[in-house]
Parts: structure tokens; sequence; C-alpha cells
């Protein structure tokens, strides 16, 4: 999805299960997470404004919002943050 510079949100339909009946994804906002969402995993790189992460979200995978193009992020539980996750973004404010 590197490619995708104006896709602005991701949508998981049915509940993110793969053929084989095991959850895979979860979406939460338009952005991509495990499962049981508490690992942000991809942020569409045209999502714009703010993004509030939900309060059971504690981690940020590595190079999450990589080249994104959101102004801020407000992530009030997590704990813990990947490499390279907020690498050549556009954002100008984070708030813990």
């Amino acid at each position: 999805m590197k490619r995708c510079l104006n896709l602005e949100n991701i949508h998981i339909e049915g509940n993110g299960y793969g053929a084989d009946g095991i959850k895979t994804f979860s979406s939460q906002d338009g952005v991509i997470a495990t499962p049981d969402g508490r690992t942000l995993l991809y942020c569409p790189l045209g999502k714009q404004g703010v993004y509030v992460a939900d309060t059971k979200v504690s981690k940020i995978a590595d190079g999450a919002f990589k080249g994104g193009e959101l102004n801020g992020i407000k992530l009030p539980y997590v704990t813990e943050i990947g490499k390279e996750a907020f690498a050549d973004s556009e954002l100008s404010s984070v708030e813990f």
C-alpha cells in the first residue's frame, strides 16, 4: 500500500476473519490494527487531520505512521512505539 498516496481509510469487513476462520486484522477509525485492537499496524498515507487512538491501544508497530499526512496524533495509553513509527511523516504534534 505504499503507493496508495490518496488512501484515507481502511475498513475491515466481516470482523477481519480469514478463510480459515482465524481473525487476522481489525480496523479502528480507518487504521489497521491487530485482532485485539491493542497494536496499530498501518495508517493509510492519505489520512489527514488528527488521529486519536482508542483507549485499548498500547503499542504502535514499526513504521505504522511512516510517510503519512496526519497533522497530529493522540496516544493516551500507548506504552511502546516501534522503530520508525513516524518516520517521514507530516506530524507536527504527538500527545501521550
